[in-house]
């Protein structure tokens, strides 16, 4: 597999979920055009591991393939929701809190 740019979401997660509808991603409904031939594509979901400082965290990459040519590529939305998945992963190991929270504390 070569990538152009370089599920089960945990409750922790569902800042992921959020960036998703922030960025208008639909899954769903959403139809990509195919870079390399302007032809169909398929949006792919599947577990892999990233390093993130020096640690290895097992996210579920999202990408498309092209349908003609079976390259797989991502957008810059889909990079994001990717790194954000790594970035919660991280911060819920190493007990961080998420700026949110950090927010409710100082808000109290």
């Amino acid at each position: 597999m070569h990538y152009i740019v370089a599920y089960p979401f945990t409750q922790r997660n569902t800042r992921c979920n959020i960036l998703l509808n922030n960025h208008n991603i639909g899954f769903k409904n959403q139809r990509m055009k195919s870079p390399f031939t302007g032809g169909e594509t398929e949006l792919i979901r599947e577990p892999k591991k990233l390093e993130f400082r020096k640690e290895s965290f097992e996210i579920t990459h999202h990408s498309y393939r092209c349908s003609d040519t079976g390259e797989y590529f991502t957008t810059e939305n889909l990079d994001q929701v990717n790194i954000t998945q790594v970035h919660n992963k991280y911060r819920e190991k190493h007990h961080i809190p998420f700026p949110d929270q950090i927010i409710a504390v100082r808000n109290k």
